[in-house]
């Protein structure tokens, strides 16, 4: 999964028809259909369940460390 395009989170209304049941009921579809998790590649995750994922580039932090980890603005995190 390569793009030349800057990494930006999705809007929803980019995809109306992924409502949370809909999502879930992809995941759910899938999990079922799995044998083991060996191998398995957000490239066919997205491409078995049809939801379009991305990666996050990771976030480096004042001292170097990058974190995949974010909290809600207003948390005590």
């Amino acid at each position: 999964m390569t793009s030349t395009e800057p990494f930006r989170p999705s809007s929803p209304s980019e995809y109306p028809e992924l409502t949370p049941l809909e999502v879930g009921n992809r995941v759910l579809r899938l999990l079922d259909g799995l044998k083991t998790t060996d191998g398995l590649t957000v490239d066919e995750v997205a491409a078995k369940t049809g939801i379009p994922l991305k990666y996050e580039p990771p976030v480096v932090g004042p001292m170097g460390s990058s974190s995949s980890c974010r909290t809600h603005p207003g948390s005590t995190a």
